[in-house]
């Protein structure tokens, strides 16, 4: 495919940069980037201006293998042993593959003794390691130490927990925001009463900023008063010990402060001794998940909020550190003083418990909530190129801004419209940020004619756009005039939806799977009735997987029978208007197949009829929504499951789109057939409804839920 070129000639560029070669790089330290990293060729071609980048010559000496020490401070307890765990398993498989000469993991005897820990490291330095990761006993106890592995030329990563040494890399969560979200949630619903704090061992970093978080908190709430406060040691058994002597003092207790390994064994003291406080911290492990799920089945007064600590961490801080081994350079912003502070996006109370007991439920009793950041995550981290005093003296001229020509295909419901204001969003950001020069974004006057939008995409050729971003009404209709789009050098992207056409980069859902799965519960309900089907719009392609689905599935359940199949044109008044014919026709209705956009005036032309199916797909959308809580909350025999259908898909499309067109490639493994599947992760059912509703439930009726994928998210998909 041939671009429109707006930017000078490569060709003297290309004379210059081939008669320089670098003499000999030196090998890379750890904290110098290696030479600039070669690309691989991409599936949807690039403006040619931007498909090359200057490469050097030669590639700098190989980093030897590392040996790599391991200090984990503590151990024995759920958590340690998960963490351990982590730490063998990438250790292994980095020494399986190579990339590390081996690893020796050492535990300290005496848990917590920033002395003997400072030994085991000297032990490190006396054997020759290359890396020594640490999960530290003290803050600053250890800075000597330290000093001196760096001195010896070793790379020192401390995990889970941050040291006041300099040019450590730390690796942890904010310890004290993340204890803070619990402690606010605690006080917030106590307002006053008696608390007693558990924490874990004295000294550790991790645990004195969780313990600062809990005293600036509690300064604002002066009702609430600290009754016992006292080390667990991250141990259940021994937190259970301190809480039993706690609650045997004969104080009333409202409120338990404590942290994640130790919530099981608090809460297992006041069951023993018959008794409960009104509110605590649990472990995000199925121990604590078990009790508290048979707490809330018996309607007791106790409310409780956890957020994963993921063991893992350790695993993630080795990834890190091979990186950082290995010359790579952290991308802008990633740390924060020398910190890489993990995220954890989890947070359960009573509100969205199905959350985690769906993730907890088959595990084993001392499983906790954790993972190991995948590779490639960590990788993206980093930078791939050049540093800057490596970097060629000279760069191509950037890219022109572009024209944008955007076709919809149809309009007019409320899936379209949040669609198009994320088109308009993202455009309106990217014309006021001077990354593209204009954009222009034309509606179907007739819903799903692909004729029509043929011409519209002419009319984008003739004004001379350079990007056309198109919602197709048909999968291989449009081809004809996509072919004239790119002999005139137009980069053309599909969005929501696939073409044939050859080199057209594609963003959508895997629309098949995503219906597959609405089926199947549908299905796996019912096993036998009748079933209806109201769908999208004809011969669209999206519409098409999705009923290619429906059938697939159905095949397997020959007791159900689909007695009606017509489409609702992705609206809810027309959708409302064929199930209301459907229904009047008398036919007993047991379950309803439908997609977003239709379910919510399906729904109301079986409650005007004064009926129900047993079971359908709904609007992953505010009106359905209430209209479902309404018939769970009066016990009907009603069953509903929905998934979102973002229609922000257009700006992400968007987003893509100006990365191709300046030049960027795609990691590899990212398109499978030249199409980018945008991954939707959350499916909700009766069991989990309160996920979905607390999304929904102060939005206007007319929401539904959506997204648009975010800047930083879409460049990380590109090399």
């Amino acid at each position: 495919m041939k671009y429109k070129i707006k930017a000078i000639s490569w060709v003297l560029l290309l004379v210059l940069l081939g008669t320089m070669m670098a003499s000999c790089a030196p090998a890379a330290t750890p904290t110098e980037a290696p030479a600039a990293a070669t690309e691989e060729p991409m599936a949807t071609e690039a403006p040619a201006a931007a498909t090359e980048e200057p490469m050097a010559t030669e590639a700098p000496a190989a980093t030897k293998l590392p040996v790599v020490g391991i200090s984990t401070g503590s151990s024995g307890t759920s958590w340690r042993n998960i963490m351990i765990d982590a730490l063998e398993t990438v250790g292994k498989e980095y020494k399986d593959a190579g990339k590390i000469a081996d690893y020796k993991l050492v535990n300290n005897v005496t848990n917590g003794d920033a002395t003997e820990q400072a030994n085991i490291l000297r032990d490190f330095i006396s054997q020759g390691v290359d890396i020594i990761l640490v999960n530290p006993n003290s803050p600053d106890a250890l800075n000597g130490v330290i000093k001196e592995a760096q001195d010896a030329g070793i790379l020192v990563v401390s995990y889970d927990a941050t040291v006041t040494a300099p040019d450590v890399l730390n690796v942890t969560l904010d310890h004290y925001a993340w204890n803070k979200k619990n402690v606010e949630f605690i006080a917030e619903t106590l307002q006053k009463g008696n608390v007693i704090q558990i924490y874990g061992l004295d000294g550790h970093p991790a645990n004195n900023d969780r313990i600062r978080a809990t005293d600036d908190v509690l300064k604002n709430y002066p009702d609430i008063k600290m009754i016992a406060n006292t080390s667990g040691y991250w141990d259940q058994t021994k937190a259970k010990e301190v809480a039993t002597q706690i609650i045997g003092s004969g104080q009333e207790i409202d409120g338990v402060i404590t942290q994640d390994g130790m919530a099981y064994g608090v809460l297992s003291a006041f069951l023993d001794a018959g008794k409960l406080p009104k509110v605590m911290f649990g472990d995000p492990g199925t121990a604590f998940f078990k009790e508290w799920k048979k707490l809330r089945d018996e309607g007791a007064d106790f409310k409780a909020c956890t957020q994963p600590n993921p063991p893992g961490i350790g695993g993630t801080a080795f990834r890190m550190a091979l990186q950082v081994y290995n010359g790579k350079q952290w991308k802008p912003d990633v740390l924060k003083d020398n910190t890489y502070y993990y995220q954890v996006s989890m947070f359960i109370t009573d509100e969205n418990f199905d959350v985690g007991w769906e993730l907890l439920k088959d595990k084993p009793d001392d499983y906790l909530l954790s993972e190991i950041m995948p590779e490639d995550k960590v990788a993206e981290l980093f930078t791939d190129g050049t540093s800057s005093a490596e970097a060629p003296a000279e760069e191509p001229a950037a890219m022109a801004p572009p024209m944008v020509g955007i076709s919809t295909g149809s309009s007019g419901t409320s899936w379209r419209n949040i669609m198009i204001d994320a088109l308009e969003t993202v455009g309106k950001e990217y014309k006021d940020a001077g990354k593209i020069a204009d954009y222009k974004l034309v509606n179907n006057v007739t819903n799903g004619d692909a004729t029509e939008q043929a011409n519209i995409l002419r009319d984008f050729i003739s004004q001379g756009v350079d990007i056309i971003l198109v919602n197709p009404n048909s999968p291989d209709a449009l081809n004809g005039v996509i072919k004239e789009a790119q002999d005139a050098g137009i980069l053309v992207v599909s969005y929501d939806a696939t073409v044939t056409a050859p080199d057209v980069l594609n963003v959508t859902l895997d629309h098949y799977a995503w219906n597959k799965k609405n089926v199947e519960f549908i299905a796996e309900t019912l096993q036998k009735g009748n079933v209806i089907q109201i769908y999208g719009l004809d011969g669209h392609p999206a519409n098409n997987d999705r009923i290619r689905a429906t059938d697939d599935v159905l095949k397997n359940y020959p007791d159900i029978k689909m007695i009606a199949n017509t489409s609702g044109y992705w609206d809810q008044t027309k959708a409302k208007e064929v199930a209301t014919q459907i229904i009047g026709s008398g036919q007993e209705i047991d379950g309803v197949i439908t997609q977003d956009g239709m379910a919510y005036g399906v729904l109301s032309a079986f409650l005007d009829a004064g009926k129900l199916p047993k079971v359908m797909f709904g609007d992953p959308g505010t009106a359905f929504f209430k209209e479902w809580k309404k018939l769970r909350d009066e016990g009907a025999d009603f069953k509903a499951c929905t998934q979102p259908n973002p229609p922000g898909i257009g700006g992400t499309a968007f987003r893509m789109a100006l990365q191709v067109y300046n030049g960027k490639q795609w990691k590899p493994d990212v398109l499978k057939d030249n199409t980018y599947y945008y991954q939707v992760s959350m499916f909700i059912t009766d069991e989990n409804f309160d996920v979905g509703w607390e999304l929904l439930k102060d939005k206007p009726d007319d929401y539904l839920l959506s997204e648009i994928m975010p800047e930083d998210k879409v460049a990380e998909l590109f090399q």
